[in-house]
């Protein structure tokens, strides 16, 4: 078949939306599996066997992005990394890290260089694509999401602006930059591909597993509640932890030890099989600051990476005009924080092959049932490894 039904047979599919976004017959649509993957449905009746789907699918052709990513040792190319935070106060207080993304799409719309953002905002405690115009919209959508989202099942959308930038996971961006070299005209208004280094979204049913888990200390959460999945400011940078608030503004934590024990069980097969953790085809590429040291680091802060002379010369102009306050970082301290040696351990696939085949199994069965084992799977690692934390801390190992 001309389309990404296979893909999706093989467990390879990312959810990205590229082949919803660019669908000409509209034979595509986004669903959730049992466990909350997001998946194309594809209308046989509909579709018309073009092959564009496939085509553009960053899936198909798997191999060539892995062999990029052994190539360049993991990291892509690199112009200059930096540690930096956001010189806003009001964005950098409300930042999961250092607030940097938001600053660099607010500068572009103080300069009036971009007329929209394509960014991801939350509705009923789901990830949601959010195409904002304006500072506000944009401010409303800080805060990184941890679910799936077909981020470029918006593309179709985009055609009625006329500079425009992304933000994006590694399967979004490779998307668009397989569009942009297909159809350069068509995507030209597309002028900045920012991207987030990803260890991997979580399936959508997480969010049931951690309000169970949350309703058990807490008391009642309510279902029009957002979701902070990581909130320093409520702990610090390094627990920051999950928060639920209401539209009261009433606020009930619970530790981020719950979404970690969550990834073992919650990540999709295609994302244990990515190894382009640090979004490679990007102009930046935007990420907590995990490993960094210096005294500057205990609040939080973001690494920033530039990959081209476009990403380079907007960095410079940020930090120029004092939008952010940033020091060079030495790309091995990035390298070590985000734990890129591991990778290598990852490459064949075969080392998470258990946890694949376990998600895979409960797939088989209901969301409810799977939920319930979840939970308290998930309770008991958070318990250990708070357990572990706080022997850790006592002997001051890590």
């Amino acid at each position: 078949m001309e389309n990404v039904t296979n893909i999706v047979a093989n467990e390879l599919c990312s959810g990205c939306g590229t082949c919803n976004g660019t669908c000409p017959a509209h034979a595509i649509h986004m669903d959730f599996t049992p466990l909350g993957r997001l998946i194309p449905v594809i209308d046989e009746k509909v579709c018309i066997d073009c092959g564009l789907c496939l085509r553009v699918c960053p899936s198909n052709g798997l191999a060539e992005i892995r062999k990029a990513a052994i190539d360049t040792e993991f990291m892509g190319d690199v112009v200059s990394a930096w540690f930096a935070k956001s010189a806003d106060p009001s964005i950098f207080e409300n930042a999961q890290s250092g607030g940097a993304v938001t600053t660099t799409l607010a500068f572009l719309f103080d300069q009036g260089r971009i007329d929209a953002a394509l960014v991801v905002g939350q509705e009923k405690q789901k990830a949601q694509y959010r195409i904002v115009t304006t500072k506000q919209e944009l401010l409303d959508c800080q805060s990184s999401q941890y679910t799936p989202v077909d981020l470029n099942s918006a593309l179709p959308e985009l055609a009625d602006f006329s500079h425009v930038a992304v933000v994006g996971l590694p399967c979004h961006i490779e998307g668009i930059v397989r569009l942009k070299n297909l159809f350069p005209e068509r995507y030209s208004n597309i002028e900045y591909l920012f991207g987030l280094i990803c260890g991997g979204v979580l399936a959508q049913s997480c969010v049931e597993v951690v309000k169970r888990i949350g309703q058990k200390k807490n008391g009642p959460i309510s279902d029009d509640s957002r979701i902070f999945w990581r909130l320093r400011k409520y702990s610090n940078y390094k627990q920051a932890k999950i928060a639920f608030v209401d539209r009261k503004g009433s606020v009930k934590t619970l530790d981020n030890n719950v979404r970690l024990s969550c990834k073992v069980h919650l990540t999709p097969p295609r994302c244990r099989l990515c190894l382009d953790k640090m979004n490679l085809l990007c102009d930046i590429v935007f990420g907590d600051s995990w490993g960094i040291t210096g005294d500057d680091t205990k609040g939080g802060g973001s690494v920033i990476i530039t990959r081209n002379a476009k990403g380079q010369a907007l960095m410079e102009e940020m930090l120029a005009n004092k939008s952010i306050v940033g020091r060079p970082c030495p790309i091995s301290e990035i390298a070590k924080g985000q734990h890129l040696a591991e990778k290598r351990e990852a490459i064949d696939g075969t080392v998470f092959k258990k946890e694949i085949g376990t998600f895979l199994e409960r797939e088989k069965g209901t969301t409810a049932e799977a939920v319930a084992v979840i939970c308290k799977k998930v309770s008991k690692r958070a318990a250990w490894k708070r357990f572990t934390g706080k022997i850790r801390k006592l002997l001051k190992i890590g």
